[in-house]
C-alpha cells in the first residue's frame, strides 16, 4: 500500500513513519491521498472518489485510524468508530527482574497505537533513580531520569499519555534489603508509617517522577500491605488498627501529591480489608449476599484519590458484585483487568481472553469506563512481554468497535502487531496438559515446575499422568515450530517455548521412571536413566538456555538474567548430581538413595488424584526444594 498524507504534521508524519513496517504501507508522494482531518469526538476513515479521509479527536486515535484504513482499504469500507472507555491503558510491570529495554519499551508503544490506547504505565517498583538514594534500585537495572524523560516525550509522539506507577508503602521488598533503608522499613516490604525518613524518601520519588513525566497523573500502588503496622512500627507505637495507620499514611502521602499536582490513584484492596477484616480482597463478594462498604470505610479515601479495582482471575457474578461495592465510593473507579504473563514461560491468553470479556461486561454494566489492562511479571518474568498481544488487541476492540471475538480481533491483529492471532494462542498449549484444556486456568503452569523439580526428588511427579504427558509436548514442540515459522516477526517467542517443550516431553516422567525402578531393582533400568536419559535432557536444557537467552537479550536488560542463569545453573548441576548419585548407587558406594526412599505425595495436599491433575504454583523456591531456598 502506498499512501500520501494530506494536512499532516511533520510530528504525525514522524511518528507515523515507525509503524510503516507493522502495518505495511509505504509512504510517497504518488501515493494514494490520505487527508487527516480534526473532528469531536472517535475516528472515521471515510472513502471517496478523490481519496480518503480520516479523522480523529485525539492523537491515538489518529493512529488507530491508520490501522483501520490498512484493514479497509481493499473493500473501501468506511469506518467510525467512539471509544466505549474515557481512558484505555496498558500497565508493565518492570520491577520483576525483567527490566524492558528502550528498544521493547519503544515497540510496546507503536503496537498500543495502532490498536488506540491512549496511556501506559511503567509499575517500576524500586527500578528507577531517585536522586541522593543511590541504594534504590542498586543493581536492578533501573531506569534513569534521561531514559524516563526519553520514554515520556517517545510515548506523546503518538499521543499515549505515560502515567508513573511506582510504591509508597509496599511492594519495596528490594528496597529494603539495604542497610542504608533501614529508617524507612517497617516489616517484609512496607514502609514505616510515621517516619520522617520514609516521607523524605517518598518525596525524592515524587520529585524524580515530577520532573520525568508530563502526566500529571499517578499510580501510588499502596496495595497487599497485609502487614502493615505490625513490624518496627508496633515497636515504636504499640497496636493501632490497621485502617487508622492507612488513614494517616495517606494524608501524609496526599500532602506531597499536592505539592507536586497529581492527579493520584491507588489500588483499592487495602479497603476491602479494612471493611471486612479479611485479607482476601474478594470475600465480601464471594461470601456475602448483599454486602456493603461501611461509611468509615469510604471516609477514608480522599476525594482527589482514585481507586483501581483490579482483578485478574473472576468472572462476571463476582466481578459484578466487585464493581458495585467500589461504585459505593465517591471516588474515580478504575477497573485493572490482567494479561496473564506470570506464572512462568508462557502466556495464558486463551483464560485472559475468556475471564476479561466477562469481567469488560461487568464494567460496562456498571458504568466503570476507566479500564487497565496489566502485565505483571512476577518471580522471574521468564514470559516474553510481547506474547500477550492478543489479550491487548482484544481490550482495543471492545473499547472502539464493541467487539471483542476472536474473528474479529484476530484481523485487528494482524493490522496492528504483524503476527497471526491464532498463533499466538497456540503460545498458551505448553500448559495444557490432560486436565488443564484450553483455555486452561490462570495459574496453572505444568511447563514451568516440571521443568524446574528435581529429578531425584519428584514433588510433582504424583501430578503427572506417564501415559499422556509426554505426547502433550511432543505434539506441542511441532505446533509451536510451525507457527513460528508463520510468525517471522515473532519467531524467537515461538521458539523459546518449543525448546521448552522438547525438554519436557523427556524430563517431565524422568523421575516417576527412576523412582519405579530403584524400587523394583531394576539396575538396568537405572543404568540406562544414568548414562543415556539425563544426559540427553542435559543437551536438551542447554539447547532451550541458549534460546531463552535470546529471547531475554531481545525484550529485557541483562541485569536480572542472572537470577535466570543461577536458577538453569541448579537445575542443570542437580542432573550433575544425579547422575553421580545413581552411579555411586549402582556401584556399591551407597546403599541406598534416600531421595528415592522417600514416598511420593502431592504437592498441594490432595489425597487422591482426579482428572484435573495440574495445579497452580508459579514461585521457583517451592517447586525445586522441601528444604529452604534463601535462609531459615
Amino acid at each position: 500500500m502506498k499512501w500520501r498524507f494530506l494536512n499532516l504534521s511533520e510530528e504525525l508524519l514522524s511518528a507515523l513513519a515507525e509503524v510503516a513496517d507493522v502495518v505495511g504501507f509505504t509512504l510517497c508522494e504518488d501515493g494514494f491521498p490520505v487527508t487527516v482531518e480534526r473532528c469531536d469526538k472517535g475516528l472515521q476513515v471515510v472513502y471517496t472518489a478523490d481519496g480518503v479521509t480520516i479523522r480523529y479527536s485525539q492523537k491515538a486515535e489518529f493512529f488507530r485510524a491508520v490501522g483501520r484504513l490498512a484493514d479497509t482499504f481493499d473493500s473501501r469500507e468506511n469506518v467510525v468508530e467512539v471509544p466505549a472507555y474515557s481512558d484505555l491503558c496498558v500497565m508493565y510491570e518492570v520491577s520483576a527482574n525483567a527490566v524492558q529495554t528502550a528498544d521493547t519499551v519503544k515497540q510496546n508503544i507503536r503496537h498500543l497505537a495502532l490498536m488506540g490506547y491512549t496511556s501506559m504505565m511503567l509499575y517500576v517498583e524500586d527500578c528507577y533513580e531517585v536522586e541522593g538514594y543511590p541504594y534504590f534500585g542498586y543493581m536492578r537495572g533501573r531506569y534513569t531520569k534521561a531514559e524516563l524523560k526519553e520514554f515520556d516525550a517517545y510515548a506523546a509522539r503518538f499521543g499515549i499519555e505515560l502515567i508513573p506507577c511506582i510504591q509508597v508503602l509496599a511492594h519495596l521488598l528490594q528496597a529494603m534489603r539495604w542497610s542504608a533503608h533501614r529508617k524507612m522499613h517497617d516489616c517484609e516490604d512496607i514502609l514505616l508509617v510515621d517516619e520522617p525518613e520514609t516521607y523524605k524518601l517518598i518525596e525524592a520519588m515524587f520529585a524524580t517522577v515530577s520532573e520525568c513525566f508530563t502526566s500529571r497523573r499517578i499510580n501510588v500502588g499502596m496495595d497487599e500491605a497485609w502487614m502493615l503496622g505490625c513490624g518496627k512500627y508496633f515497636k515504636k507505637h504499640g497496636y493501632v488498627e490497621r485502617t487508622e495507620i492507612l488513614k494517616t499514611h495517606l494524608n501524609k502521602v496526599m500532602e506531597i501529591v499536592r505539592v507536586h499536582g497529581f492527579s493520584p490513584m491507588m489500588w483499592s484492596d487495602m479497603y476491602f480489608s479494612a471493611a471486612f477484616d479479611h485479607n482476601d480482597y474478594y470475600y465480601a463478594a464471594e461470601e456475602l449476599e448483599n454486602p456493603h462498604m461501611p461509611a468509615d470505610v469510604l471516609a477514608i479515601a480522599p476525594p482527589e484519590m482514585s481507586l483501581v479495582y483490579w482483578d485478574y482471575g473472576n468472572f462476571y457474578p463476582i466481578v459484578n458484585k466487585m464493581a458495585k461495592l467500589h461504585r459505593e465510593f465517591p471516588n474515580t473507579i478504575w477497573f485493572a483487568g490482567g494479561a496473564t504473563k506470570w506464572a512462568g514461560y508462557a502466556p495464558m491468553n486463551q483464560f485472559s481472553l475468556w475471564c476479561s470479556r466477562e469481567q469488560l461486561r461487568a464494567c460496562r454494566d456498571n458504568g466503570i469506563d476507566k479500564i487497565i489492562v496489566t502485565v505483571w511479571g512476577s518471580n522471574g518474568s521468564e514470559c516474553a512481554v510481547m506474547s500477550v498481544l492478543p489479550t491487548l488487541q482484544m481490550y482495543a476492540e471492545d473499547c472502539y468497535a464493541d467487539r471483542n471475538d476472536d474473528e474479529w480481533c484476530a484481523a485487528r491483529f494482524a493490522t496492528c502487531c504483524d503476527g497471526v492471532y491464532e498463533d499466538f494462542l497456540v503460545l498458551d498449549e505448553i500448559n495444557f496438559t490432560p486436565g488443564n484444556e484450553a483455555p486452561g486456568a490462570g495459574s496453572r503452569n505444568p511447563s514451568k515446575y516440571l521443568l524446574h523439580q528435581d529429578v531425584l526428588m519428584g514433588l510433582f511427579d504424583k501430578h503427572v499422568d506417564p501415559d499422556t504427558y509426554p505426547a502433550h509436548f511432543a505434539a506441542t514442540v511441532d505446533k509451536l515450530r510451525a507457527a513460528g515459522e508463520r510468525n517471522p516477526r515473532w519467531a524467537y517467542m515461538f521458539e523459546m517455548l518449543a525448546s521448552l517443550a522438547d525438554v519436557l516431553v523427556v524430563k517431565t516422567t524422568v523421575g516417576i521412571d527412576l523412582k519405579a525402578a530403584y524400587d523394583s531393582g531394576d539396575r538396568a533400568a537405572m543404568t540406562r536413566i544414568a548414562e543415556e536419559v539425563l544426559p540427553e535432557i542435559l543437551r536438551r536444557l542447554d539447547s532451550f538456555f541458549e534460546v531463552f537467552r535470546d529471547h531475554w537479550e531481545r525484550e529485557n536488560r541483562i541485569i536480572g538474567y542472572e537470577v535466570l542463569d543461577i536458577r538453569f545453573g541448579g537445575l542443570r548441576q542437580r542432573i550433575q548430581s544425579a547422575i553421580h548419585r545413581i552411579r555411586r548407587y549402582l556401584d556399591g558406594a551407597v546403599a541406598s538413595l534416600p531421595e528415592l526412599e522417600e514416598e511420593r505425595l502431592f504437592f498441594d495436599g490432595r489425597k487422591e488424584g482426579g482428572r484435573n491433575l495440574n495445579i497452580g504454583t508459579g514461585r521457583w523456591g517451592p517447586l525445586v526444594s522441601g528444604s529452604h531456598m534463601d535462609g531459615v
